[in-house]
């Protein structure tokens, strides 16, 4: 059956009578991961195949949402051991890993910008408590730093990790080489990040102080009671907790 029957489907080709054939032509292949912690980026992704597979940031495409899923890019030698890591635990969690189409990868990447402003854009972690923007700002002193977002809990504390975007990709570039550097006597990771990944943990953020702070000062609590005598009424249990605001 000649190719123009078919369509070219990811790194497979589809023909006509419905069957798939790997492409010859193609040296890629894809993988979607399913189970990740809502909060994993894609640096987290990486190095859970770093095991078996060497990837870039930009091979890891991310599902910014509650789904847990993330889809890879990478060799297609590297298949079989990247399949291999199915039922592999990331934290407490264990993924499952399965094989999936190029149009699967793109369609993710675009629609959550997997990689808009990674190339200025960079991650910090294990920053003193009550570091503010001002103390940022000076740890990478000498580069021009465009936005400084500090990470809270739901009850307003910091988490230790902050997003700073630069004004070109050689400050960020840069900025990656003060790895380790001191902040207060603590030694701070960098990393290089994404927009995506800044706004999925915002928005994991906000929905967690959201869930906090549902109830307000009208938030009813409930309470059993055990051992009542059989014949008790409403009444009865008015009276009994007569007097509790």
């Amino acid at each position: 059956m000649k190719a123009e029957l078919g369509a070219v489907w990811g790194h497979s080709l589809v023909m006509a009578d419905g069957k798939r054939e790997r492409s010859t032509d193609s040296a890629r292949a894809y993988v979607r991961v399913r189970g990740l912690p809502y909060s994993a980026t894609q640096e987290q992704v990486r190095d859970f195949f770093a095991q078996s597979v060497t990837l870039e940031l930009a091979d890891v495409a991310l599902r910014y949402n509650a789904s847990g899923e993330a889809f890879v890019r990478l060799q297609v030698e590297h298949l079989a051991a990247a399949l291999a890591l199915n039922k592999q635990v990331m934290g407490k969690r264990y993924l499952e890993v399965f094989e999936t189409e190029q149009g699967e990868f793109e369609r993710c990447e675009s629609s959550t910008g997997a990689t808009e402003g990674s190339k200025a854009l960079v991650r910090m972690r294990g920053l003193p408590w009550g570091a503010t923007s001002d103390d940022i700002c000076a740890f990478f002193a000498g580069h021009e730093i465009v936005a400084v977002r500090i990470n809270t809990r739901a009850d307003g504390r910091q988490t230790g990790e902050a997003y700073v975007e630069f004004d070109s990709e050689q400050s960020a570039t840069a900025a990656l080489h003060l790895h380790r550097k001191e902040m207060r006597g603590r030694y701070i990771e960098i990393f290089a990040a994404t927009k995506g990944e800044m706004l999925a943990v915002t928005a994991s953020h906000t929905a967690a102080a959201a869930a906090a702070g549902a109830g307000g000062e009208d938030e009813r609590r409930v309470v059993k009671v055990r051992g009542l005598p059989w014949a008790t009424t409403a009444a009865d249990l008015a009276a009994f907790f007569a007097g509790i605001p």
